[in-house]
């Protein structure tokens, strides 16, 4: 199985890629190796915790909303996402992710673990004070775009957050947008969610393969087939308000499936084929960049041994 997040897990640090997508395994409650590994993958950086309440919030309160034809109020949005914030604020604070039988499902909406707390012991006020300013900025922009809000509420059908499946090559791939609308005479539109402030990252890549999932799964929208072509792609600045629009043309479908095959024949390749068992993640190559290991949760089990690879 393929995903882009898979991918760009790898190209960032095998080793990381190992332990996040190969050895975790939140079922594993009498193998300690995985459910270490699942542990310290749900440790998140300060700057994706709230680009994640965000997600959430849109997704549980704000697109809800626009399927009933309403625009929820700014107000409430901001309450709802207050309340995530505080919620799993105090359950990374509590550590309750290390509670026995936890899981993502049992906590629900207050499930987190921050790095810095694990780390550190705490998350600074500084630090808190900043990532609340950021989920607050990102609902304001957010609503002050009048003219997506005209294109979402005109949509027959909202789907956040949804699973698409198809296959390359006898390969098994998954997107997950963040937004897809389906309308009634106009193409579908993916939207991709961003909350950060540089904004300086192509993502196009990411974009093109939602809509080549989108136009192959056969389930999402049986009413009518998409071409790659036709469907709208568009990714929203929740930071900085900019909206950047992108298309899959007929002639680059071809690009993007090469592209995803040759990540595919990558993670093989430095796996050498061999099963999850017997593999050694100590044996996998590292990321060259400090800031890629600061911001990983898995230094524990990556550091665990000396290595050659460690300075």
């Amino acid at each position: 199985m393929w995903s882009v997040s898979e991918a760009k897990t790898f190209k960032r640090c095998p080793r990381q890629w190992f332990f996040k997508h190969r050895l975790a395994s939140p079922k594993a409650t009498k193998q300690a190796d995985k459910r270490e590994a699942y542990l310290l993958g749900t440790l998140q950086s300060v700057a994706a915790w709230r680009g994640q309440i965000v997600d959430k919030v849109l997704e549980t309160v704000v697109v809800p909303g626009l399927m009933d034809r309403q625009i929820v109020p700014r107000e409430q949005v901001l309450a709802q996402a207050r309340s995530i914030f505080d919620q799993q604020l105090a359950f990374a604070r509590a550590k309750r992710y290390l509670e026995p039988g936890m899981t993502k499902t049992k906590a629900g909406v207050a499930f987190a673990g921050l790095l810095v707390i694990e780390e550190a012991g705490d998350i600074s006020e500084p630090e808190l004070v900043a990532a609340w300013d950021d989920v607050e900025r990102a609902i304001k922009t957010l609503y002050a775009n009048g003219s997506l809000w005209k294109k979402l509420k005109s949509a027959r059908r909202l789907l956040a957050q949804r699973t698409l499946w198809h296959k390359l090559c006898d390969r098994q791939l998954r997107a997950i947008p963040d937004l897809i609308a389906f309308f009634h005479n106009e193409a579908p539109l993916i939207i991709d969610w961003k909350v950060h402030y540089a904004g300086n990252r192509d993502s196009s890549f990411q974009l093109e393969t939602y809509a080549l999932a989108l136009a192959r799964d056969e389930k999402v929208d049986r009413d009518r087939r998409w071409k790659e072509a036709d469907i709208r792609l568009a990714e929203v600045q929740l930071l900085t308000g900019q909206v950047r629009h992108y298309r899959l043309t007929e002639e680059r479908v071809p690009e993007i499936e090469n592209k995803i095959l040759a990540s595919i024949a990558e993670i093989e390749l430095c796996t050498e084929g061999q099963e999850r068992e017997d593999l050694d993640p100590l044996t996998l190559p590292v990321t060259q960049y400090a800031e890629n290991c600061a911001a990983c949760g898995f230094k524990k089990l990556c550091w665990s041994e000396p290595h050659d690879h460690r300075n």
